[in-house]
């Protein structure tokens, strides 16, 4: 990683911070070497430190000159397969084109001089997520909040930032968890002029250009363009010269990354993670075994709780300094990951495959067959994410995440999208970019991520089709079937919505002349099919239950470490009485069990916020 800090007309008394601030993080990403440290520009002020070089190879972090310096982190891939996009070098000789051939998760800057300048791009997503804040002589940028914090030592709550995290479960919009401090918009350039007060922004992205595309079904000519457009993206990791790895589980997504990495002969190592006995492991091992692909199972013993417990404290702080505190202590696990490294590998993550699937409202099939006034999507996605949240909070809490929720519907809406995109346009800028986008970090000390279907290619293909085709989950399907047909034979843990019959029968008759098909037949129909359709089979959720677990050994020091703070200002969005009540001994654990999400994040805001966290 390639952890840096970007300015524009910062005084020197703030530039004299930063060598020390930047070498003190390596406390939160112990792969960082201090001797890589960089630093260029007067008024436009660039530094930064990054994984020690004998580790990143090729991968070139910065680019010096006498009239520049321009750096990069993430992964990004050039799909025009003229320059290595891992080489700083090479995308300033390309600065003009990246906005138009690079895909991945990223950001690249660039500080000028004669005129002193600042650039910087963020991937189309916005799954990389960039920070700034505006001081009092100027702009700083970084990727790092904690980063921020410690430059500008100001460690205030934004407390609308903590109200979407404990509402939604993630900080929405631009919003994070420290007052003042923001984030880049998704596709967007942002350059400043030494005594510009604001940035020029551009987007060389937009999600409202394709939201009056002509939907057309998902067919063979679409399948074939999509899986070259994503081959494009996923044959440039070849060029890394990188140990790929590949998750492979009972699931739909990385089923598809398998499927990618295979068609386009790329090297990949695959793992699955869990018991012996869980379908990831099972059907993993299955596909391994037919497509012989190197695999191995994840060590399920890293998840138990004897050995999260014993390392709590440093776990949980370094996951809450590493994320920011927006990624929930339900993820500690996460933080167990090796403090040194022999090589910066790129491990694929299965994120936003959503995007081209149904997700909050899987259930609702209404709602992909016909089209509804805003509020049904309102109601249904409040019912669906903040709702079962509400209980611990106040009411204010819901409340603001409702508007917000209203607010979103609104402005899609005007960007020209119809009522059965708004799913996907809210996974997409919300779930996918500030929820996944930020839990990458947790394993980016030790390993690079790339998302190809977090791309501008799944992306367009998702809003170009029925809302019945997201639905019955056409795309990926289809890719899987286009990309490595020996798959097919091999069955998910749920097999695909477009495999019940009553879901076959709708999408034949919404694929045909809608005027044909009297609305109170189609009704009928579905009516049917909620009685018969397929029911999910239930697990065991080890992961709740070992959530669980970890709440009931910890109960006292959680108690204390909500309940001895007095004068935080999270009193104000989490019901005090309420929680000191379901944190007491005497409480059914299963009454815990029943509020785990929520009660994760209120442990982690307590946390983040905590006089303690502050001075470590």
């Amino acid at each position: 990683m390639n952890l840096f800090t970007v300015s524009c007309g910062l005084s020197q008394s703030i530039k004299n911070v930063i060598p020390d601030a930047l070498r003190s993080m390596r406390d939160v990403f112990p792969n960082l070497d201090i001797n890589t440290y960089y630093s260029s520009g007067d008024r436009a002020y660039i530094a930064g430190i990054h994984t020690a070089n004998n580790l990143i190879k090729p991968r070139c972090y910065v680019h010096k000159s006498d009239a520049e310096t321009l750096l990069f982190d993430g992964v990004s891939v050039d799909t025009s397969g003229k320059f290595q996009a891992f080489d700083a070098i090479q995308l300033a000789r390309h600065w003009a084109i990246l906005p138009d051939v690079l895909e991945g998760q990223f950001c690249v800057a660039r500080v000028s001089s004669n005129p002193d300048s600042v650039e910087v791009m963020v991937d189309a997503l916005g799954m990389y997520q960039l920070y700034y804040i505006n001081l009092p002589d100027g702009v700083l940028l970084s990727n790092s909040v904690e980063l921020i914090n410690r430059i500008s030592n100001d460690y205030s709550l934004d407390i609308i930032g903590a109200t979407y995290f404990l509402g939604l479960g993630w900080a929405a919009g631009d919003r994070t968890l420290r007052d003042g401090v923001r984030v880049i918009q998704p596709g967007e350039i942002w350059s400043w002029q030494t005594g510009s007060s604001e940035p020029q922004r551009s987007t060389y992205f937009h999600l409202g250009d394709y939201s009056s595309s002509q939907k057309q079904n998902f067919g063979a000519t679409q399948t074939k363009r999509l899986a070259q457009e994503l081959s494009s993206v996923v044959r440039g990791l070849s060029d890394y010269e990188a140990v790929v790895e590949c998750p492979i589980t009972a699931g739909r997504d990385s089923r598809l990354l398998t499927a990618l990495m295979t068609h386009n002969s790329i090297r990949a190592n695959y793992f699955s993670s869990g018991p012996l006995s869980s379908p990831d492991v099972i059907v993993g091992s299955r596909i391994a075994s037919v497509l012989d692909l190197p695999h191995h199972v994840g060590d399920s013993a890293t998840l138990g709780g004897d050995t999260i417990l014993p390392q709590w404290d440093a776990a949980s702080k370094r996951l809450l300094s590493q994320t920011d505190g927006m990624v929930t202590l339900a993820h500690v696990g996460n933080a167990l990951h090796p403090e040194q490294i022999d090589r910066l590998n790129i491990e694929l993550y299965g994120a936003a495959g959503e995007i081209a699937r149904p997700h909050f409202l899987q259930y609702i099939l209404p709602y992909y067959l016909f089209n509804h006034p805003p509020a049904y999507f309102n109601d249904n996605i409040i019912q669906s994410v903040i709702t079962p949240r509400e209980g611990l909070l106040h009411a204010d809490v819901g409340e603001r995440t409702r508007q917000y929720v209203r607010d979103f519907t609104q402005g899609a809406l005007e960007m020209g999208f119809s009522t059965k995109e708004l799913e996907a346009v809210f996974y997409t800028t919300e779930r996918a970019r500030r929820w996944a986008g930020i839990n990458m970090r947790t394993i980016t000390s030790y390993t690079d991520v790339f998302v190809p279907l977090a791309t501008r290619p799944y992306v367009k293909a998702a809003l170009s089709v029925p809302a019945y085709q997201r639905y019955s989950e056409r795309i990926p399907k289809e890719l899987i079937h286009y990309l490595a047909p020996e798959l097919d034979a091999i069955l998910f843990e749920q097999p695909w919505n477009s495999q019940n019959y009553s879901s076959l029968v709708m999408e034949h008759l919404l694929s045909r002349s809608r005027r044909s098909i009297p609305v109170r037949a189609v009704r009928k129909l579905y009516r049917i099919a909620t009685n018969t359709k397929h029911k999910p089979k239930h697990h065991s959720d080890t992961r709740a239950d070992l959530r669980s677990q970890l709440i009931e050994a910890r109960l006292n020091d959680f108690r204390s470490l909500c309940l001895d703070q007095t004068d935080t200002p999270l009193w104000e969005l989490v019901n005090r009485k309420k929680l000191e009540c379901l944190l007491s001994a005497s409480t059914d654990a299963r009454e815990r069990h029943r509020n785990l999400g929520v009660l994760y994040d209120i442990f982690t805001l307590f946390q983040y916020t905590s006089v303690e966290f502050r001075s470590l």
